[in-house]
């Protein structure tokens, strides 16, 4: 039960990191996919332009909704930029070493 609950918050911790790094790296795509496409001449300057805006707004609407990490002595802790949630997750390593020569 102990090792079952442990996976399950390392689990729910892979998520809420993955899903917040992720959508500043597909921002950065789609930026760079819409300049490809002008430069090309699939797209108009205005058609461009109009996307770009509209990735712009986007862009602020997940930066207020987004969360932070934070690691330090109390352990890992992600809030909501809102302040209306938080996790923290912290724990023990114990690690000992053994060398037999022979």
């Amino acid at each position: 039960m102990k090792n079952f609950k442990s996976r399950s918050v390392a689990a729910v911790i892979s998520a809420v990191l993955a899903i917040n790094f992720s959508g500043n790296a597909l921002a950065d795509t789609t930026d760079d996919i819409v300049n490809a496409l002008i430069a090309k001449g699939v797209l108009t300057e205005e058609e461009g332009s109009l996307l770009l805006k509209g990735r712009a707004a986007e862009k602020e609407i997940q930066k207020k909704a987004g969360s932070t990490v934070t690691a330090g002595k109390k352990g890992l802790v992600v809030k909501s930029n809102d302040g209306q949630y938080s996790a923290k997750v912290g724990g023990r390593i114990h690690i000992e070493a053994m060398s037999h020569s022979g």
